[in-house]
């Protein structure tokens, strides 16, 4: 059971190391009789014992040097046989935990695909490392992009942005990648289409992965707030509008005020 080598006994009933294992000293009760003896341990590749295999007879010196080769054979085979099973077993185990892995993995990004739709997200990964940019559909049409169009970040990004917001949102992207600040990015700026020439209002909140003090990683959401922008701006062109109008309504009751102070004036010098 230690495995340290083969045991080969002529008559194991007079062996000095006879009846010193435990649980049993010698053979148990109702064992038939057992006087020649071969016994091998099996070996795994790792060198733990996984197993024996023992050979008994009731007649002494039966169990020869060749017995003990074509049993050291035998054992060896065994250990081979049990170490291909459990590797076949391990890796079922593994496939499956990996089928179930790929499983789960699939239905969480259906999930949140269906989500990030439900919502009206786009979403974006940008490989700081390798430089590739990721976008999903709705992050490109928000660009004026079909949705198998590639992107990068200055040939793409960078044109899309409206003129007057690119400076800005460049700085913030810069500030967000740099390892002494937040590594946040919560920034809303407008983008031309690239192909549709579209001017879109664009809500943009992201954040970058840090490794070894270096930014490798930036991903982040996009939304659509045009809808919004145009209703505040129109909201503002009306408050405006209104402010004008009383502005005017104002002037016009002081003037007729005044006039009405002149008229009663020539009124009191007429009487």
């Amino acid at each position: 059971f230690i495995g340290s080598e083969i045991v080969r006994s002529d008559d194991i009933t007079r062996d000095p190391r006879y009846r010193h294992n435990e649980p049993y000293r010698g053979m148990p009760e109702g064992h038939l009789p057992v006087r020649s003896y071969l016994a091998a341990p099996v070996v795994s590749r790792s060198g733990q014992v996984i197993g024996g295999l023992f050979f008994g007879h009731a007649e002494v010196g039966v169990f020869t040097e060749r017995s003990e080769g074509l049993l050291a054979g035998l054992a060896a085979e065994a250990a081979v046989a049990i170490d291909n099973y459990r590797l076949v077993e391990a890796l079922e185990r593994e496939l499956t935990q990996r089928r179930t892995a790929e499983r789960e993995l699939a239905e969480s990004e259906t999930r949140l695909r269906l989500a990030t739709e439900a919502a009206d997200i786009g979403t974006w990964d940008f490989d700081l490392t390798t430089g590739a940019l990721k976008w999903d559909a709705k992050c490109k049409q928000l660009f004026g992009l079909p949705a198998d169009a590639e992107v990068t970040y200055d040939g793409t990004f960078l044109v899309g942005l409206h003129p007057d917001d690119r400076d800005a949102t460049e700085a913030a992207v810069r500030q967000a990648l740099d390892p002494n600040g937040s590594g946040r990015f919560d920034v809303e700026y407008r983008t031309i289409g690239i192909e549709d020439h579209l001017e879109r209002w664009v809500s943009a909140a992201g954040r970058a992965v840090f490794q070894d003090g270096k930014a490798v990683r930036f991903i982040g959401t996009v939304i659509d707030i045009t809808a919004p922008k145009l209703a505040e701006d129109g909201l503002r062109e009306l408050k405006d509008r209104l402010q004008e109008q009383v502005e005017a309504e104002v002037e016009r009751r002081a003037q007729a005020e005044e006039a009405l102070r002149q008229a009663q004036k020539m009124e009191a010098v007429g009487q």
